[in-house]
């Protein structure tokens, strides 16, 4: 069985920061969601597919301690697609940015070309606990705070990125 703690660590991690963190990966028809505080598994992340509120298929739940228990919908691909989120969230991430052009956490498209390298946006890197500086930013990680380079603009593209 694979562990899936660092998923649940991301989204416990955006939930200090979001009412509803989730986590869309429309390449692989993937949603991860927190369940609320009145749901039978409280804390729990919700896997399902990509369709609207009652259209979506339920492929089962990742437990608070990262197991994964499976419903009779889920299909290899979903098991496999989860087997390489939890080797490399991270790098799996960033690739739904490459191949997609857009944040899997905010679902806006990524313009910046720090956020297009990265395959995030820094407030959505913030929010879930990943780091946010690309290869060719000789500076090294760069914050909220201090993102943007003297001598340039901020560019409100991609959730301030």
């Amino acid at each position: 069985t694979v562990n899936l703690k660092s998923v649940v660590d991301m989204l416990t991690a955006a939930k200090a920061h979001l009412k509803w963190p989730k986590i869309r990966f429309e390449d692989a028809n993937v949603r991860l969601s927190v369940a609320g505080d009145r749901a039978k598994f409280p804390g729990s992340i919700n896997v399902t597919s990509n369709a609207g509120y009652g259209e979506s298929i339920f492929y089962g739940r990742i437990q608070i301690d990262g197991t994964f228990q499976a419903a009779r919908a889920v299909t290899t691909e979903v098991e496999t697609f989860l087997t390489g989120l939890a080797a490399d969230p991270q790098g799996v991430v960033r690739q739904h940015g490459h191949d997609t052009g857009n944040c899997c956490f905010c679902h806006k498209t990524l313009t910046d070309p720090r956020s297009v390298e990265v395959g995030y946006g820094p407030v959505c890197a913030g929010h879930f606990g990943l780091p946010h500086y690309p290869k060719h930013d000789v500076k090294g990680p760069y914050h909220e705070k201090n993102r943007y380079p003297q001598g340039h603009q901020q560019q409100r593209t991609h959730a301030g990125s």
